[in-house]
């Protein structure tokens, strides 16, 4: 189901099951909520990154299953090799072997697994949560050292990306309010952290900002955190004293000049 409904025009087809198995008395249904082979229409593009608009179709299923009265048993990964999964998983660990049984011993195998199934426990309802008519914006924090601990650099940035814009076009065109990036950063805590993988991570979190402000509805953002001398007390891996560390203080005022310099751009008539 998950599949048809990530193809807009053939939707229909999912709400018409729904609404005829539940004129036929039928109240359980099992549905998949995976997709790992390498195609277009795969759920994780890798561990810990997904394709939102495979969740959202996802979504649509469990609307339709709710709005039927129908009750969902989501199968979350499968056993065989069509469409990765079991086997999926191995390969993703880099192991080889012969046999996908990896999947239950290798504890590298198992921690992407179970990464995936407990997704939720980092996750929020953002649309839901930003509905309250007083708040006159959205906001989003992001920590991916701490959201996908296995990934590499690339993979959590691949992830930020989608996700952003995800973020940013429903707090756009469903909530109409613009959005504030309130918290990110990286810290230093990380296993084979550098100065310069911050300043690399911290350009790519402005320049997606400076990119989705020039189409309008973001506020701006709010790196965490910033302290000076003195300050020890409150630091946490993510603290940042520009005056020790003179390239992320270059890299926080170039952006905030380009972002001022855009905003008074776009408020003259």
């Amino acid at each position: 189901m998950m599949q048809v409904v990530a193809q807009p025009s053939k939707r229909y087809k999912v709400s018409n099951v729904f609404r005829e198995a539940a004129v036929d008395g039928l109240t359980v249904c099992r549905a998949w909520a995976f997709s790992d082979r390498s195609n277009k229409l795969s759920l994780p593009i890798s561990p810990g990154v997904y394709d939102e608009n495979i969740f959202h179709a996802l979504d649509f299923v469990v609307s339709e299953a709710a709005k039927n009265k129908v009750r969902l048993i989501l199968s979350l990964v499968n056993n065989y090799q069509n469409f990765g999964e079991r086997p999926q998983y191995v390969d993703y660990a880099g192991v080889r072997t012969s046999s996908c049984d990896d999947f239950y011993t290798n504890a590298v195998v198992k921690q992407y697994y179970m990464n995936h199934v407990k997704g939720y426990q980092v996750g929020t309802d953002f649309i839901r949560n930003n509905l309250i008519k007083k708040h006159r914006s959205t906001t989003i924090h992001a920590y991916l050292d701490a959201w996908l601990l296995m990934q590499d650099d690339d993979a959590q940035m691949t992830f930020l990306q989608r996700w952003m814009t995800s973020q940013w076009t429903d707090s756009r065109t469903l909530l109409k309010k613009p959005m504030i990036f309130t918290e990110f950063g990286k810290s230093s805590k990380d296993p084979g952290f550098s100065i310069a993988s911050r300043d690399s991570f911290l350009n790519a979190i402005n320049s997606n900002i400076y990119s989705l402000a020039r189409s309008g509805g973001i506020g701006g953002c709010l790196v965490w955190q910033l302290v000076a001398k003195g300050m020890e007390s409150y630091s946490d891996g993510y603290e940042i004293d520009l005056f020790q560390t003179p390239s992320i203080s270059s890299i926080i005022s170039q952006h905030s000049r380009q972002v001022t310099t855009l905003e008074h751009k776009m408020s003259r008539p």
